[in-house]
């Protein structure tokens, strides 16, 4: 993010190591509770961290946030975090200097003088929500951004390219939440919607997914390929919304040839088969949702039926 100092922070961080496995490398990944999901409109209420170095859990952090303004029931319903609880605790513009220390990497100086560079920057939907969320609280107090989403770690892009639905939860559903996706894996996730126990488990998640092959241990290789993951999730969604995705094998160019016989269901019972195996199911879905399904979406579907 070009034109704005503190923007330069979250860049630095990553690329002092980018030639590093991941294994190796010291992470910092961040997560924070809000009064609700709109960017730009909501604020923060409790921010929280957690260090990874050489694989073994590091330090976590947490602090709450006053958000300045009330924070609605709903959510105190999800992190537990209300009015009363914020009361004297600082605002963003004080946290975010706390937040500046670590993303520059003074902390690890300060507990380890051989250390050099910055941490590399991990989150679970960070890209799309806690960077630029950071990003939108700079803004609101006059400041520059101080992290670039293209430069973060995020384990979700991974799991919405390779498991689309995500993986079996306790109730034996598919999901992408944080603490299933733990569950799954057995890593413990106890105070889940707390910051510092998300990005703690959020660390422990990556490091399981290196171990099993699903992420490279490479931080320039992952970051590339994210890249082009985020691009090709977003090429599907303009053109299909959740509809429809391409087989994951069938991405040799971009924009890719949509060949109808690789295109699978993104959504309902059918989720993951083959458009062309489930004529019936597709003409079940052009006569209950027909023109909400996107024209290049509804164009496949009625190819299949004819």
């Amino acid at each position: 993010m070009p034109g704005a100092e503190s923007g330069k922070v979250g860049a630095e961080a990553t690329l002092a190591s980018a030639t590093m496995k991941l294994s190796d490398a010291t992470l910092f990944c961040f997560d924070l509770e809000t009064t609700g999901v709109e960017i730009g409109q909501d604020r923060v209420v409790e921010l929280g961290a957690a260090y990874s170095v050489a694989g073994e859990p590091g330090p976590t952090f947490r602090t709450l946030v006053d958000p300045e303004v009330p924070i609605p029931p709903e959510a105190t319903e999800i992190h537990g975090i209300g009015d009363k609880d914020v009361e004297g605790a600082p605002t963003w513009r004080a946290v975010a200097q706390r937040l500046i220390h670590h993303l520059a990497g003074h902390y690890l100086e300060s507990v380890d003088p051989w250390h050099e560079g910055r941490p590399v920057l991990v989150g679970y939907n960070a890209v799309h929500f806690d960077a630029p969320f950071i990003n939108a609280e700079q803004e609101r107090i006059g400041q520059g951004p101080l992290i670039d989403p293209a430069m973060v770690i995020d384990p979700i892009i991974w799991i919405r390219w390779f498991q689309r639905a995500g993986y079996p939860g306790p109730n034996g559903k598919r999901s992408r939440r944080l603490g299933d996706v733990c569950w799954h894996f057995g890593i413990d996730l106890s105070r889940a919607h707390s910051a510092d126990a998300d990005a703690a488990a959020t660390l422990r998640l990556l490091l399981t997914l290196i171990d099993r092959g699903v992420l490279p241990d490479s931080v320039d290789e992952l970051l590339e390929r994210q890249r082009g993951f985020e691009r090709c999730l977003a090429f599907e969604h303009a053109e299909w919304a959740h509809y429809l995705y391409l087989d994951r094998d069938a991405w040799t160019s971009f924009p890719p040839e949509a060949q109808i016989d690789r295109l699978r269901l993104g959504f309902g019972k059918h989720s993951g088969s083959r458009l062309v195996d489930q004529p019936s199911y597709v003409a079940f879905c052009l006569q209950k949702f027909g023109a909400d399904i996107p024209a290049p979406a509804r164009a496949l579907f009625e190819e299949v039926v004819r």
